[in-house]
This record gives structure tokens, C-alpha cells and sequence, in this order.
């Protein structure tokens, strides 16, 4: 798994971190440039190229230990993240770039970056299989997504994320 999980997120070497933002209980990180998109509801917005989107446990770590994390977000409209606003500031003024992937056999995540920084992914034990725990959306949109399920990793068919 280990090995499955760090060369299908390679691509994110040498890409910022250009957005965080939650839906439906998850959390999207975006790693590239921003461009022009339109959303389900035909709004104008912006999405980068390369995504990962959690839903089990995950922190940023900066050099002063923990910026933001899941434990920051409660059920519903819940937030206690105002403390990570420079950090959001940060990264749409001077991203933070991945520098090195690093995976384990249980599906958890260390995506280490400049400044200091880093993105841990800590998925969940003794889920169900059927339920998702992270994501990552590729680039190249033929390529389907690689998913970390309750029972193991698995490439996916492109869905409607």
C-alpha cells in the first residue's frame, strides 16, 4: 500500500498548497496553480489541478508544532479555526511547495513542504470497508482516483468530486 500511495501522489512533488476549504464533512486540500472553474451550480470559482480530500483525521504541522487540524471542526457549521487564519493567509500569498511524499502500510499520509510544513493524514481503524477515508484527484483527467477505503486503498472510477 505503502508503495501504491506514495507513486500515485508523486505528482504533487514541487506543487503548492493553494486552497484548504470543507464540504460535506471533508476536507479538500489543493495543490497547484488556480484556475477558473465553475462549480454545480454554475457559480465562477477557482480549483486547482491536484486535490486531496479527507475524511478521517489530518493536521498541518508548521515549525511551531500543529496549525490547523480535524479536532478544529465540529459536527455541522462548527469551527474553532480562527486561530489558523495567517496560515490561510500564507498559503494564497506565499504557498508552501511539497517537497516529499511519505506513506505507510495503514493509508496514512505525511506530505512534507517548504517552510516547515507539513500535511499528516491519519485515517481511521476499525471502519467499515464501504467508507472513505481519503482521495486523491490526479491531474490527468482520465486517470481515475486513487481512494483509501476502510478495508485498503483502490483506484476508483472519476466521480462526481
Amino acid at each position: 500500500m505503502k508503495m501504491q500511495a506514495e507513486a500515485a501522489l508523486r505528482p504533487l512533488i514541487g506543487e503548492p498548497l493553494t486552497d484548504m476549504w470543507r464540504y460535506a464533512g471533508c476536507q479538500k486540500s489543493e495543490f497547484g496553480v488556480q484556475r477558473p472553474a465553475k462549480n454545480r451550480q454554475g457559480e465562477e470559482i477557482t480549483l486547482a489541478e491536484l486535490g486531496l480530500v479527507v475524511s478521517c483525521d489530518w493536521r498541518i504541522l508548521g515549525p511551531e508544532g500543529c496549525v490547523v487540524s480535524s479536532d478544529d471542526f465540529g459536527h455541522g457549521e462548527s469551527r474553532r479555526d480562527t486561530h489558523a487564519h495567517p496560515f490561510y493567509e500564507l498559503i494564497h500569498r506565499a504557498p508552501p511547495v511539497v517537497e516529499e511524499i511519505k506513506a505507510d502500510d495503514e493509508g496514512g499520509l505525511r506530505i512534507e513542504m517548504s517552510a516547515g510544513y507539513s500535511l499528516e493524514v491519519v485515517p481511521s481503524l476499525g471502519i467499515e470497508p464501504e467508507d472513505e477515508q481519503w482521495r486523491f484527484i490526479p491531474g490527468d483527467k482520465e486517470q481515475g482516483h486513487l481512494v483509501l477505503w476502510g478495508d485498503g486503498l483502490e483506484a476508483a472510477e472519476r466521480d462526481l468530486l
